[in-house]
């Protein structure tokens, strides 16, 4: 492509395009500028003519695009409802961070979506003679779309089970069906561990072998009870409600591995030389959204060198949130959508620190200025009954929500920068 200046020469392709890169993007290239008024806007900004996604090298013209971030991907969102033929169905995050990411999921996207899971969980070694257990609080969604990935593969029994609010009754509810493979949120096995290690201890029979974590990182203690305490071995597993599968951890146990036959990876560094940045997604297979330079909101560490196992494919640790943001029982709270919440009543918008917790439970308290005491009913009314993924947390207690009010010198560290405070055991 001639004429085009690359919006940003520090973002670069992770890995080495696979073969049938450019064959596959252009379709989706012509399919976004032709359904979506977000992407050509974003391509009459590059200098992109639609006669050009015809001719030129879809690689180019995909590095002239600026990210897809923020309000951006919103109303590509609304528009995909509008424009997409056949959706059968929505996902959405179940994130409190100020908008929920919604996705419109059409029949050929449930099937394509099965088959990538399928071979993601064959690359972390399941095969037919596991019985695999999928473990979350409700709604159960992302669990039965990973049953229905196990059952294709051909797995012997795959369960997508709810954890409740009393983890003896989960852990037991899990034993009796004497999993070989857990796969779970975890904050949600964090809640279940003790009481799961009590229980394999009295079942020295019990088949389970290995472990898949989805949706936040786990901490290093419990992976080291994980490992060494039970035997387990012990996969990560990478995706977005937006994407869904984007990689998982191979047996050799060297980083995540991005799968670049279904999306192309970039990341934006602050240096050419970094190995650190934003990860950028583009989705080669996704009809309902297709995604183009979307910025996910995590950073990535690219790892080096090839695999023991020897795929190709890209490998990066997951190192933190753009947003401010962590995971609490698999729910992405925002420090903003938080912040948002608690104000939402009042008439100014003031200081706030969150802080996170699970001495005796999972606890979540939130420290606001002393002249808000008097609105504490309506604050917490306001936090509950607002933002449903707290509301379903607090009212099924999973967790427990505590309120306390400080003085502004007790925010003088947090006037400049977002303040979450995690000070979880691990």
């Amino acid at each position: 492509m001639e004429g085009h200046a690359i919006t940003n020469t520090l973002v670069k392709t992770l890995g080495e395009p696979f073969a049938g890169a450019r064959a596959a993007l252009r379709p989706v290239l012509i399919h976004a500028h032709s359904q979506f008024s977000v992407y050509r806007e974003s391509m009459a900004k590059a200098g992109i003519s639609a006669r050009e996604l015809h001719t030129c090298d879809p690689l180019r013209l995909l590095e002239a695009l600026a990210p897809l971030e923020g309000d951006a991907f919103y109303r590509l969102a609304d528009e995909a409802f509008v424009t997409a033929d056949e959706v059968v169905d929505l996902e959405a995050s179940s994130g409190t961070t100020g908008h929920r990411k919604r996705r419109a999921i059409t029949y050929r996207d449930e099937i394509v979506e099965s088959k990538f899971l399928a071979r993601l969980f064959r690359v972390c070694g399941l095969g037919d003679t596991d019985l695999v257990a999928c473990l979350d609080t409700g709604p159960l969604t992302l669990m039965v779309s990973f049953t229905r990935a196990l059952e294709e593969m051909g797995v012997a029994e795959a369960y997508a089970l709810s954890a409740g609010p009393d983890p003896a009754a989960t852990i037991d509810n899990l034993l009796v069906l004497d999993p070989t493979v857990i796969v779970t949120v975890p904050s949600v096995l964090e809640r279940c561990l003790d009481i799961l290690v009590r229980g394999l201890a009295g079942r020295p029979n019990a088949k389970l072998r290995a472990l898949v974590y989805v949706g936040e990182p786990l901490r290093s203690a419990t992976h080291a009870r994980l490992v060494d305490d039970l035997g387990l071995e012990v996969f990560a597993y990478y995706g977005a409600s937006e994407t869904s599968a984007l990689g998982i951890e191979c047996q050799a146990h060297d980083g995540i591995h991005l799968f670049n036959e279904q999306n192309f990876f970039e990341i934006s560094t602050e240096g050419p030389g970094d190995t650190h940045g934003r990860l950028l997604v583009t989705t080669l297979h996704q009809e309902g959204l297709p995604l183009l330079r979307y910025s996910l909101g995590d950073l990535v560490k690219l790892r080096s060198g090839p695999c023991a196992c020897g795929l190709p494919d890209p490998r990066v640790d997951v190192i933190g949130r753009t947003d401010g943001s962590v995971s609490l029982l698999g729910v992405k709270v925002s420090y903003d959508g938080i912040r948002r919440a608690a104000y939402r009543e009042m008439s100014t918008q003031g200081l706030i620190e969150v802080v996170l917790s699970d001495d005796d439970g999972d606890k979540m308290t939130i420290v606001l200025p002393n002249d808000m005491a008097a609105d504490e009913l309506l604050i917490r009314r306001s936090l509950t009954g607002k933002e449903p993924e707290l509301a379903y947390l607090f009212a099924g207690k999973f967790v427990e929500l505590e309120l306390t009010f400080a003085n502004d010198a007790h925010f003088q560290d947090a006037r400049k920068e977002k303040r979450v405070v995690d000070l979880r055991r691990g």
